[in-house]
């Protein structure tokens, strides 16, 4: 399935690990953040070869393989970003603080891409937690230096219908409201609820996000 360019990518938060309602979500485009990456690996299975009779027997693998996600953001909104990341606001001096206690976040992730045929094409990761590339700002040199947001999510299989991974092409029955439907079960608040935004483009395709049943894109469960 050949992929051209990146529209947006959706965040959901959540209650907590055992409990996938999805409480928050969080969308990136070009009004917000600014997503300028999605690369998916390791969504097959370990194969296993199998040798008898001096020669390959058979070759065995089932479900899905440790799949990971690096994300990259040009510039995530700093609320969105320690909502993802677990971290705490320290109340006396108003510093988002990592230590001890730091819990990571149970989440889910899509994007939505276009296919050869410009047709909406949407991936994504079911539950998984988010966690933080290196933080690395440089000096200046002649002209400004860029120290952009990178994110890694580490997808585990969904405890409601052991799924993993989704993909899926427009059609009469994927479509925006479904896919949203889909990955973010039961939510039912705004989109970004409190951080700044640009307007109507930071509502997740064409419509709000709210509760229902699953959409009808591929996925993929381990046994």
């Amino acid at each position: 399935m050949l992929l051209k360019g990146l529209d947006e990518i959706a965040f959901g938060v959540f209650n907590s690990m055992d409990d996938e309602t999805v409480k928050s979500v969080y969308l990136m485009n070009n009004q917000t953040g600014g997503p300028t990456q999605f690369q998916v690996q390791n969504t097959s299975p370990t194969v296993t070869q199998v040798y008898a009779g001096d020669a390959l027997f058979r070759v065995s693998g089932k479900g899905n393989g440790q799949i990971t996600s690096t994300i990259a953001i040009e510039d995530i909104p700093a609320e969105t970003l320690h909502a993802l990341l677990g971290y705490e606001k320290d109340k006396d001096s108003g510093l988002w603080v990592v230590g001890k206690d730091t819990a990571l976040v149970a989440g889910c992730v899509y994007a939505r891409s276009h296919d050869a045929n410009d047709q909406k094409a949407w991936i994504g990761l079911l539950k998984g937690v988010f966690t933080r590339g290196d933080i690395n700002p440089q000096t200046n040199q002649a002209q400004e230096t860029d120290a952009t947001d990178s994110l890694t999510f580490t997808a585990m299989n969904r405890a409601a219908d052991g799924y993993a991974y989704f993909e899926g092409l427009e059609s009469e029955n994927v479509t925006e409201e479904s896919v949203q439907k889909f990955v973010f079960p039961n939510f039912t608040g705004k989109v970004n609820d409190g951080i700044e935004t640009s307007g109507a483009n930071n509502a997740p395709g064409s419509g709000a996000t709210g509760s229902g049943a699953a959409s009808s894109a591929a996925a993929s469960s381990a046994s």
